[in-house]
């Protein structure tokens, strides 16, 4: 029941120490591997921001449009629309 959020936080905690490519792996396992799991969203936004950090910034947009389609109504997708401002 919590591995989408121990995956997030290892996310988190990865990305914090500057370990952007093991922070994106570990967001890309919540989304593949809990499809219907609370922390999607969530990692689809940090994963578009560890995007952005990388200079990887048309896979940050995809994923934040993605976020928005799939998500509108999270606090996530309003996260992702101010962020898609931000980078055009």
């Amino acid at each position: 029941d919590y591995v989408d959020n121990a995956y997030y936080w290892l996310g988190e905690c990865s990305y914090g120490l500057g370990r952007y490519q093991e922070s994106l792996k570990h967001f890309g396992t919540v989304i593949k591997q809990t499809p219907d799991g609370n922390k999607v969203p969530d990692s689809m936004l940090k994963a578009a921001l560890t995007y952005v950090r990388v200079g990887r910034s048309a896979e940050a947009r995809t994923t934040l449009y993605n976020l928005l389609e799939t998500y509108p109504n999270t606090n996530a997708a309003r996260l992702a629309a101010q962020k898609l401002k931000e980078l055009e």
